[in-house]
């Protein structure tokens, strides 16, 4: 069964979770949106958590992002993150950003075999 959805949020100064994989599940991530809503460049930074190696991956580090403006990465066919059972994705930013990841989600169970 694939399942596709999307998870929002409004950044803060400090790392917050935007999606996590749900148990028995796996996910590819497809894309990242992230817009500044604020009127001041800021920055913003993005990690992955893989669970499996107990091991957080910067993905962007201070990336920077002028006021109104808006940042996008993965959303064509053959770009995404494969995730896993407990692997997580934070966002912050040092001005008001709004960010939005697309995912589908999979049983991760393989049927037949």
């Amino acid at each position: 069964v694939m399942i596709k959805k999307s998870s929002a949020l409004t950044t803060t100064t400090s790392l917050q979770t935007i999606y996590t994989v749900p148990n028995g599940k796996r996910a590819e991530w497809k894309m990242l949106w992230i817009s500044n809503v604020s009127g001041s460049n800021g920055t913003f930074d993005v990690t992955y958590y893989n669970k499996a190696n107990d091991t957080t991956f910067a993905f962007f580090d201070d990336h920077t992002l002028s006021a109104k403006d808006f940042f996008q990465i993965g959303g064509e066919y053959y770009e995404f993150v494969t995730m896993y059972e407990g692997d997580y994705v934070q966002i912050s930013a040092t001005q008001p950003m709004t960010a939005v990841v697309s995912v589908i989600e999979h049983n991760d169970v393989i049927q037949g075999g």
